[in-house]
């Protein structure tokens, strides 16, 4: 080892990680700007792969520092999985030697992963993997081809309760794409970093799989004891493996990345320019240098109510970097979900007549925002507003939220940014934040009234001219010509009101990103 176990402290081993970084000052090692420990871990984690891809072994580097960078990191991030300390930075003297020691000999017994997986490993900020129990049975199985293991119909459920693995879309925050376990092609980026199956017994790989929790595959530690039997029974079968991946190759920079935006909130008309994606999903690291560091309250400490939220219905919209956790479109949900249950309580999808409160973040969606303030019952709070509701503060006493500046732009499609902002009128964005009273659902409803009436008159009006579709059949006969021309006529006007009738299209449109919303 390099230092002596009786002077393991965190801050020891947030030395020996960054001994590679000569950039980051060591009195604090960039990590007193963040919000959360979650921030604080992503730099940590950051600075611990690039040492260990220049001291690997296979690329020539020291065994005994690898496995000392190795250690350290471990213990760190048992620090953080566990929650046994709220903050690295200031918790720089916590001493860590039982839990090196440890952790070094277990690292001596097992087998070290080639430099292959930690390469993969380190392109990911977040877990791009995860295992889990299905929290209903309204999902399907998405694998196709071969790989399909469930028979029956081409969608197949996956029941509640039963495990299924996904993967991390990295535009929206969130693990999709289930399949069952028995369906699951292991990725190279998970097979890569477990010993060999010839030498090693289930344990070695157990715990492989175990510590590869944070990095690239998460989940597994949720589970019970049969469950992480079955989960590595499949992941030791080859041919459940699937093809081996070379690493991706160096992103472009963030500031050259091309988004649709537009050209202005009061025009429909949609432009693209080169920004950053800071505007889509904002970096916490960046807003936590301007704004103190948010406390998660606990039921029973510091004055807290257990049951502060009960009967309360939370919907969630935006980002929560002050929180951490997560990526893109669900940064920091997850741990602000957990909130509200803690205190009793209950987190949904979309706002609905029950919904008692809107929790808006940063950068929310257009679409929620507009539907809460259509809602009377319906309250707009934002985070600190919640910690003071779990605090015992009565939900009418809470003071109005301010005007929105800026909502989601959700994703960049062909057609343009799907944000419901880029297909609204000026008077709908001033009214979902929160600058003027119009009322929107009495727009839509008497939208959809005027519709519905066009609608009704266009089949009465087929109903009398049903009758004359007969001599027009006669008339072909005699005169085909003539009967081209009439038949033109109606093809024509179906065609002017496709493109000319806008109002409907709005409509349904805007019920299509309602859809997409749902992640803002």
């Amino acid at each position: 080892m390099v230092d002596d176990d009786e002077n393991r402290t965190v801050k020891s081993c947030l030395t020996t990680i960054f001994s590679e970084d000569v950039n980051v000052p060591d009195n604090d090692f960039g990590l007193s700007g963040c919000a959360n420990i979650d921030e604080e871990f992503k730099i940590i984690k950051k600075a611990y792969f690039k040492n260990v891809l220049k001291s690997h072994p296979d690329k020539g580097g020291d065994p005994s520092v690898f496995r000392d960078v190795q250690a350290s990191f471990e213990v760190l991030r048992d620090l953080f999985d566990n929650s046994k300390i709220e903050s690295f930075y200031s918790g720089f003297e916590k001493s860590t030697k039982d839990n090196f020691t440890e952790v070094w000999n277990d690292y001596n017994e097992s087998t070290t992963p080639s430099w292959e997986y930690f390469a993969s490993a380190s392109e990911e900020p977040v877990p791009g993997y995860r295992v889990e129990k299905a929290k209903s049975n309204r999902g399907t199985c998405k694998q196709k081809g071969k790989s399909k293991k469930c028979v029956g119909e081409e969608e197949v459920k996956i029941d509640k309760g039963e495990l299924r693995c996904g993967w991390l879309d990295s535009r929206s925050g969130a693990y999709s794409g289930w399949v069952h376990l028995r369906c699951w092609r292991v990725p190279s980026r998970i097979w890569l970093g477990i010993p060999d199956l010839e030498t090693c017994d289930d344990h070695e790989i157990l715990a492989a799989l175990v510590r590869m929790n944070e990095v690239t595959f998460c989940g597994l530690g949720d589970l019970n004891t049969d469950e992480k039997a079955a989960v590595l029974s499949h992941i030791k079968n080859k041919e459940n493996w699937a093809k081996k991946t070379k690493p991706r190759k160096p992103k472009i920079k963030e500031s050259d990345t091309q988004i649709i935006v537009a050209d202005s909130v009061n025009s429909n008309n949609v432009v693209a320019e080169s920004i950053s994606s800071d505007d889509i999903v904002p970096h916490s690291t960046t807003i936590a240098k301007t704004q103190e560091r948010f406390v998660a309250p606990v039921p029973g400490i510091d004055g807290a109510l257990a049951d502060a939220m009960k009967g309360k219905t939370v919907v969630l919209t935006g980002i929560f970097p002050e929180c951490g956790g997560g990526a893109g479109l669900n940064l920091g949900k997850s741990k602000v979900k957990r909130i509200v249950e803690k205190f009793g309580g209950r987190c949904t999808s979309a706002v609905s007549g029950k919904t008692d409160i809107l929790l808006v973040g940063k950068e929310p969606g257009m679409s929620k925002v507009s539907q809460a303030r259509s809602k009377p019952k319906c309250k707009l709070i934002g985070l600190r507003d919640l910690k003071s509701l779990c605090m015992g503060t009565d939900l009418n006493d809470v003071p109005p939220l301010p005007s929105i500046n800026n909502f989601s732009v959700g994703y960049a499609t062909k057609g343009g940014a799907n944000s419901l902002e880029y297909r609204s009128t000026a008077e709908e964005i001033a009214y979902a934040k929160g600058t003027a009273p119009l009322r929107v659902e009495e727009t839509a409803t008497a939208h959809q009234k005027k519709t519905s009436s066009k609608n009704s008159k266009k089949k009465a009006s087929n109903k009398k001219k049903a009758p004359a579709k007969k001599k027009t059949a006669s008339a072909k006969e005699k005169a085909p010509g003539k009967a081209v021309d009439k038949k033109k006529r109606p093809s024509l006007k179906k065609q002017t009101t496709t493109s000319i009738s806008k109002k409907p299209m709005k409509t349904r449109s805007r019920k299509a990103a309602e859809n997409t919303d749902m992640q803002c």
